[in-house]
């Protein structure tokens, strides 16, 4: 019924037998992401070499290195020339790629809007609970990119002024020390070099603005005053958002 039913639609051509080596990385692949899950096989640890998981999983290498690629394309290990394949941090595991993907392939005006909204939403309290929870080791470095955006070659630099910002926004997730929101909230950043260029490119006097607002939520944050970080954050998310509408959004 259903191979009638591809034909009909004229989908035959598009699928393939499965041979039984892709069968078997993928099991390989299952087995490994598993160890992972269930803190077997910890962060930094090195997987075995090829020929040792050839014996343990009683396969030829052709199925252990379409195993290893795929669960190096989905950030699980990191592989080095020369070297043996590494279980990456969890926070590095690319679990939220199809979002990525989502929000990679759909980039447009109403996406952009989205975008800032789910940001507007969710920022104040991150600098809340930054504010409450952060060491001075994350006040340190919120500081350090703060005065890189004070930079002159930084402020009339587009591309970098968005690196920097993303910087800012991610090193503030972490300084929660809820491990889950930066996971949750990496797809959201990673756009944000590529979207913060398009908007700087077509505003004026941005640059200043912005830092001035960066500056006031690290003063928040540094003095550990969650009102004031979450009501700073506030005040600069609407800048981020009329800037966003004003440039890019129809």
């Amino acid at each position: 019924m259903f191979v009638g039913l591809w034909v009909d639609l004229g989908m035959s051509s598009s699928f393939k037998q499965l041979r039984q080596k892709n069968k078997l990385s993928k099991e390989i692949e299952k087995q490994i992401e598993d160890s992972i899950r269930n803190k077997i096989l910890l962060p930094g640890d090195e997987l075995p070499s090829e020929n040792e998981l050839c014996k343990v999983f009683g396969v030829s290498r052709t199925a252990i290195r379409e195993a290893i690629h795929m669960l190096g394309t989905r950030g699980l290990v990191t592989t080095k020339r020369g070297k043996k394949t590494v279980i990456n941090e969890y926070h590095e595991v690319l679990n939220l790629s199809p979002i990525q993907f989502y929000l990679e392939s759909n980039l447009d005006d109403k996406l952009i809007r989205h975008w800032i909204d789910i940001r507007a939403t969710l920022e104040p309290t991150l600098a809340r609970l930054a504010a409450l929870n952060r060491s001075d080791e994350d006040l340190a470095h919120l500081k350090d990119i703060v005065n890189k955006l004070d930079l002159e070659e930084n402020i009339k630099n587009g591309e970098s002024i968005a690196i920097l910002d993303n910087n800012f926004h991610s090193s503030i997730a972490d300084s929660t020390k809820n491990p889950i929101f930066p996971i949750i909230m990496k797809p959201i950043y990673d756009m944000m070099p590529k979207i913060k260029t398009m908007v700087i490119n077509k505003s004026i006097g941005v640059f200043e603005f912005n830092n001035e607002e960066h500056q006031t939520i690290y003063k928040c944050i540094a003095n550990k005053d969650g009102d004031g970080a979450f009501l700073s954050m506030v005040n600069h998310m609407k800048s981020a958002t009329k800037h966003v509408y004003e440039t890019h959004v129809s």
